[in-house]
């Protein structure tokens, strides 16, 4: 008799291989037969009454719906992104549409894979197993659909039904493997399991990102919003100290930096003003930008002792590069050291060096 779990040849009276050591079931022979020595068909050792033909199970079946529909999904994706595309503004419009491309492509690639399946093509298998090792990066949802998937399609019952080969050139054992992957339904409903959590714990995390988000936003707009004001005290601060060097006229940030470029006679060890990291454009998420007022006129520079670019007013900005996500209100400081604060984040008005009339005074 043979094993229909490896094969083997199992001797008369044996309930167990003895390769395997699994129980083989003996079916029954015909009337005064002995049937311990009855040949058991392995489709039968499955319990598996139809005779055994290759043809889809259903579990390949729920694995290509999913793709298909996972396929229409990208495809929505998509079509959201180039709308998006046609809505926003210049700079961003390239990585949404190169995001609207890889959708495209995915839901192709999910496509053939589907129809790959459907007829159990053995590029079909492959492409959804590469299609699942990519998945895997989709923590924690993605990531559990993938592995499912992938142990279903590296069952031996499975790799043999996408080999190509016939039913009748299989071994026994190869026709059990095959038998019991047509017999088990259980990937259908694991799948139908993991479609039904999915969408569940999509919508609790996005419940408790609609909660959390804004909230970070938020702190995040208000810890820019300090720390620009906090930059415009420090370059007023800064102004102050470098007009007490300079004959009480007031200079540019460059000079503010590197003082000995700019006062003639100022000691070449002696402290700057103004620290170098002040001459980014854009700090915590705001460009400030440095308002010149008049300058001095050349006979109150006379003797060479002061710096030729001193002005007698100044005022600095700061608005939000991104305006309701880096920040909000936009400011503005002078030499009187007060500092305004403008609430649509606009440009705040600047004339001659003065914060002009339009924001209110910062409290």
């Amino acid at each position: 008799m043979i094993c229909p779990h490896c094969g083997a040849e199992v001797p008369s009276g044996s309930v167990f291989c003895t390769r395997c050591r699994k129980r083989v079931v003996i079916a029954s022979g015909a009337a005064g037969s002995d049937p311990q020595r009855v040949a058991v068909a392995p489709a039968e050792a499955y319990g598996y009454a139809e005779p055994l033909e290759r043809r889809r199970p259903a579990g390949i079946t729920a694995i290509a719906i999913l793709e298909f529909l996972s396929g229409l999904m990208l495809l929505g994706m998509a079509g959201v992104s180039f709308f998006l595309v046609a809505q926003g503004e210049q700079q961003p419009r390239l990585v949404i549409a190169g995001l609207g491309v890889v959708y495209i492509f995915l839901a192709l690639l999910k496509f053939a894979a589907g129809f790959g399946l459907f007829g159990l093509h053995s590029w079909g298998r492959v492409l959804e197993i590469g299609l699942c090792v990519i998945g895997l990066l989709g923590i924690p949802c993605g990531t559990i659909l993938s592995v499912v998937v992938l142990l279903y399609l590296f069952k031996p019952g499975i790799k043999l039904l996408f080999s190509g080969r016939e039913v009748e050139a299989l071994s026994p054992a190869e026709q059990g493997e095959v038998a019991a992957a047509l017999q088990s339904n259980a990937l259908v409903y694991v799948l139908i399991g993991l479609v039904v959590a999915i969408p569940i714990v999509v919508a609790v995390i996005g419940i408790f990102a609609a909660i959390a988000i804004p909230s970070l936003l938020r702190a995040r707009v208000s810890a820019n919003e300090a720390a620009s004001v906090g930059d415009l005290r420090t370059i007023i601060s800064a102004e102050a100290a470098y007009q007490s060097a300079n004959g009480g006229f007031y200079d540019r940030p460059e000079c503010l930096q590197a003082p000995t470029q700019c006062i003639p006679g100022y000691a070449p060890g002696a402290p700057t003003f103004l620290d170098a990291s002040f001459a980014s454009a854009t700090r915590h998420g705001y460009k400030l930008t440095f308002h010149a007022g008049d300058p001095v006129a050349p006979e109150a520079l006379a003797g060479g002792a002061y710096s030729r670019s001193s002005l007698t007013q100044f005022a600095y900005t700061a608005v939000p590069s991104s305006r309701n996500q880096t920040g909000v209100r936009s400011f503005c400081g002078d030499a009187s050291g007060q500092i305004f604060a403008c609430p649509d984040g606009r440009e705040p008005p600047v004339e001659a060096g003065h914060c002009a009339a339009g924001c209110a005074p910062l409290q």
